[in-house]
């Protein structure tokens, strides 16, 4: 009986509306189950097409070899490789730093990278106003992101050490620009045929657009007490810094244009400390902030100065060292058989 009864149900079909009920419930009832598996979008895929085309050039030219992009670093505004380091190296470091204080750092020193590359085509005679016009703006821009990351930084650090932080690298960026005016050569014909147009590109202008943030009174406090320390510290060196210029191998025109330099920034610093005393809060943190803005400047100068005078030794011991002599062994012509 059992036995009939099994053949009989396996001879039995649904019908095709049953089937299709069925198969509406058993969707239903999926379709309110949570799936164990989360799927998460890569942030890959939330790149602009510019950083995904960059990141596909850096991973073929690591497949091919590193050499190129290493070369790249070196390379100048006008060489092959200088879009290579440009839109590729630079662009793609940024994706593989995830620390927002080190991310600024990271801008800050492609913005000091503008300047410099602008001093090495001003030692060469080959700085024109174009190029320094693109140099501008991408120091600017850089200046500009490394100013706001580390505003903006959540690490904890304190509104002071911020304030600081600014501060030193607006001054170390503009102690970089006024080295470009003094290397620059006259040999550049653009540049010479009109002093304006070779004042005008050889120095840039760092247009960083920042208001101090206002601080407490202990902050602001504290504030000025980092900015006089740095203030007269720099103050001492001064004198010590014209005299090294002064009795540098540096030519002429660049020793009175460092010279000035110098200068200036002792009377932006001197001016600085002067209104420290404002009882304006406002223009005392201001103050407090061009001191140390200042004080970095002469600092990073000092620093760059010396670089030049290097540069300049090399240049001249390579001028005076003699040409190798080169001998030239002397071959004896070989005897002809006399013909009779």
């Amino acid at each position: 009986m059992n036995t009939e009864r099994l053949e009989h149900l396996k001879h039995i079909k649904m019908t095709v509306e049953e089937r299709q009920r069925v198969l509406g419930a058993l969707e239903k009832h999926i379709g309110s189950v949570p799936s164990p598996f989360q799927v998460t979008v890569s942030p890959f895929l939330k790149l602009g097409q510019k950083t995904m085309t960059s990141a596909l050039i850096l991973c073929i030219l690591v497949a091919s070899g590193w050499g190129v992009v290493g070369s790249s670093a070196s390379s100048l505004p006008g060489e092959p490789l200088y879009f290579l380091k440009r839109n590729v190296t630079e662009s793609i470091v940024p994706m593989f730093i995830f620390n927002q204080e080190k991310l600024a750092t990271y801008q800050a020193s492609l913005a000091t990278r503008r300047v410099t590359e602008a001093r090495k085509l001003a030692q060469s005679g080959m700085l024109t106003l174009k190029t320094k016009q693109q140099l501008e703006r991408s120091m600017n821009e850089h200046a500009s992101k490394a100013v706001d990351l580390t505003e903006s930084s959540d690490s904890g650090t304190s509104k002071v050490d911020k304030a600081v932080a600014v501060a030193r690298l607006k001054g170390e960026i503009e102690a970089k620009v006024m080295t470009v005016s003094a290397v620059s050569q006259e040999k550049n014909s653009e540049l010479s045929s009109d002093n304006d147009i070779k004042n005008e590109t050889a120095a840039l202008a760092l247009n960083l657009s920042h208001t101090p943030r206002a601080l407490s009174v202990s902050d602001r406090r504290e504030l000025g007490t980092v900015a006089l320390g740095e203030a007269l510290k720099a103050l001492d060196t001064v004198d010590d810094l014209r005299d090294k210029v002064k009795e540098s191998s540096l030519k002429e025109d660049q020793k009175d244009q460092l010279i000035d330099s110098i200068g200036d920034i002792e009377l932006k610093l001197v001016s600085a400390v002067k209104k420290s005393d404002h009882s304006k809060p406002s223009i005392q943190t201001e103050s407090f902030s061009t001191m140390v803005s200042v004080a970095s400047s002469l600092n990073s100068l000092s620093n760059d100065i010396d670089e030049l005078i290097i540069e300049q030794d090399k240049k001249a011991t390579a001028e005076d060292e003699p040409l190798p002599q080169i001998s030239v062994p002397v071959v004896e012509a070989p005897q002809l058989p006399t013909i009779k």
